[in-house]
């Protein structure tokens, strides 16, 4: 399964990661709004030049497949695809939420509850909730989509709160899932996951994409 390159474009962060052999590792992180498509190719050579590995010598892409931007997950998932075929390398398509509460029950105590809330569009988020255990973390309530109106109420005030959007000006804790987190992520629980088989492989986006049109100036 090693090297794993993982790759994660579901937000504004742009990462990528080679985790190989004695959990050496290679990282190269940019946080830019709409730059996946210009830099994500360049950080993938750079992250496998700083360890000497070309692409063939990879054994599995990890690319996280949301949901979260719809943009950013295409352009990722594009460029796995797109290695993948050119190296006959398998895919571990990665749920992305589940890699922010593995990276979040790294940071919290054992027994913790949290919830990761990852805005969708003007009217909902994508919320999730989790327990910590044993260095890992447990599904409380699966993966679902829940109005801006109501969600806070819902979550309740003894949950820890992770994600990208603001409720009365107040950010939930800071905390961005990167290719690290991916990588590893698949290392320990991605096996059942990986696939040859890529030509149907499809972001998860959990609803209907709806672009934004601009109005036309009179």
């Amino acid at each position: 399964m090693l090297p794993i390159l993982g790759i994660e474009t579901s937000g504004d962060l742009c990462s990528v990661a080679v985790l190989s052999e004695g959990k050496k590792y290679s990282e190269a992180n940019l946080l830019i709004k709409n730059i996946h498509a210009e830099m994500l190719v360049p950080l993938i050579e750079q992250a496998l030049d700083n360890i000497s590995l070309s692409p063939r010598e990879l054994r599995t892409i990890a690319v996280s497949i949301g949901p979260g931007s719809f943009t950013g997950l295409r352009i990722g998932l594009s460029v796995a695809k797109g290695m993948a075929l050119a190296n006959g390398i398998s895919i571990c398509p990665v749920p992305t939420m589940e890699v922010w509460a593995f990276g979040i029950s790294k940071i919290l105590p054992e027994g913790s509850e949290f919830s990761v809330i990852l805005n969708a569009n003007v009217n909902d988020v994508y919320l999730a909730s989790f327990r910590v255990k044993e260095k890992a973390y447990e599904i409380l309530e699966e993966i679902r989509i829940e109005g801006k109106r109501t969600v806070k109420e819902k979550i309740g005030k003894d949950k820890i709160l992770f994600g990208n959007v603001a409720f009365s000006g107040d950010m939930p804790n800071s905390f961005l899932p990167t290719g690290r987190e991916v990588a590893e992520w698949t290392y320990l629980f991605g096996k059942d996951l990986l696939t040859s088989n890529i030509d149907f492989l499809e972001p998860e986006y959990f609803m209907e994409f709806v672009p934004k049109i601009k109005a036309k100036k009179k």
